[in-house]
């Protein structure tokens, strides 16, 4: 069936597997060779599976093509957890250069729009396996509920209106707990998408975004700021015995075109901490100014305690373009306490550049200095 999708050029780009067992029944009125026809479809119990993702579970789909309509009259599916349902139907007349003329009854008798209505419930952090390792789902915990309803009467950007909205928005990083103050809401109105309600708060975070997304120039004009605890960012670090903490305040815009899009701003990190195992090492009380532009973090200012020690330093990092994450932090160390060997302690005074660049196989760095 999925072959015959692909083959009437509907599916072109459908890249899917699946099993499961599917009726349909067509109806054939009229006469000559033009008949008017109707059809019902059911889906399921299924399974579906694309590429490398993890299969969708319990799908299950009814639709009908009847009186000028193409309806998804309910459908139903199971994905990492989460419970995912739809509704949606629309005109046969937005589909007039891919439906032949007179094929179905009453292509041009209505007047409606096309709409779609779809809710995800107890989203959780399985939907990141396929992108994030199990060491960081570990330290993800909580769910979210969202909720869809879109409405156009064409096929065009400036139709569509709509809302996207969390219902639920409770979820925890690395002991760290994040929750909407309002459920969020995301207003669309004649293609044009702006968050009504944003506000995301937590221990020692807040993330306010304001802005738009026009979808008929496809360009986008968004602002974010607020502060971060930056224990947050841990799920996401490479497994590696290293913990982070202090606050970030980002002042950040994004504004350009949907298809290469610029993020620019400011963030402050201050009474910032980093422990690492092995070697020992900690640092406490850091301070970083770094600029945001279209391919480069620039940090300005970067000082605080380094093993009982002074560090201070500078850097470049570059990033968005094919070869990933690469640049360099020059510092210089004053005084940093080493061990040795037991019972042995020596001090550091360094100037020291730290090389990183990503590849394949992750994030990778060389230490130089005297």
């Amino acid at each position: 069936i999925l072959d015959a999708v692909r083959a009437s050029g509907f599916g072109d780009a459908i890249d899917v597997s699946g099993k499961g067992p599917v009726v349909l029944l067509t109806r054939a009125n009229g006469r000559g060779e033009q008949p008017l026809l109707s059809a019902d479809l059911e889906l399921g119990p299924a399974e579906v599976t694309r590429q490398d993702l993890p299969p969708v579970s319990g799908v299950q789909v009814r639709a009908r093509v009847a009186e000028g309509w193409a309806e998804i009259v309910s459908a139903s599916a199971d994905w990492q957890k989460a419970s995912v349902t739809l509704q949606g139907r629309v005109p046969l007349r937005l589909l007039d250069q891919r439906v032949p003329n007179g094929l179905f009854a009453a292509t041009d008798t209505v007047s409606g729009a096309a709409s779609l209505d779809l809710r995800a419930v107890s989203v959780t952090a399985q939907a990141l396996s396929p992108f994030l390792p199990p060491e960081s789902i570990a330290q993800i915990d909580g769910a979210l509920d969202a909720t869809v309803h879109l409405e156009a009467s064409s096929l065009d950007w400036a139709s569509l209106q709509g809302e996207a909205r969390l219902d639920r928005f409770d979820v925890a990083v690395a002991g760290v707990s994040l929750v909407q103050q309002e459920p969020t809401r995301i207003g669309i109105e004649k293609g044009i998408a702006r968050p009504a309600t944003w506000n995301w708060t937590g221990r020692g975070t807040s993330l306010v975004v304001q802005g738009e997304v026009r979808l008929p120039e496809q360009r986008a004009a968004l602002l974010a700021g607020g502060q971060i605890d930056l224990r947050l960012l841990t799920a996401f670090l490479p497994p590696t015995d290293i913990a982070i903490g202090g606050a970030a305040t980002p002042q950040v815009s994004i504004s350009g075109p949907l298809d290469d899009l610029p993020i620019e701003g400011d963030v402050t990190v201050a009474d910032g901490e980093l422990r690492l195992r092995d070697p020992n090492v900690i640092v406490t009380g850091l301070s970083v100014d770094a600029s945001l532009g279209r391919d480069r973090a620039r940090i300005m200012r970067l000082d605080g305690q380094i093993n009982g020690g002074s560090l201070t330093g500078t850097g470049d990092l570059m990033y968005g373009g094919q070869e990933g994450l690469s640049g360099s932090v020059q510092t210089t160390i004053s005084g940093m306490g080493l061990d040795f060997t037991q019972g042995l302690r020596s001090e550091l005074d360094a100037g020291l550049t730290l090389e990183v660049k990503s590849d394949d196989e992750g994030l990778a760095g060389t230490l130089n200095g005297t």
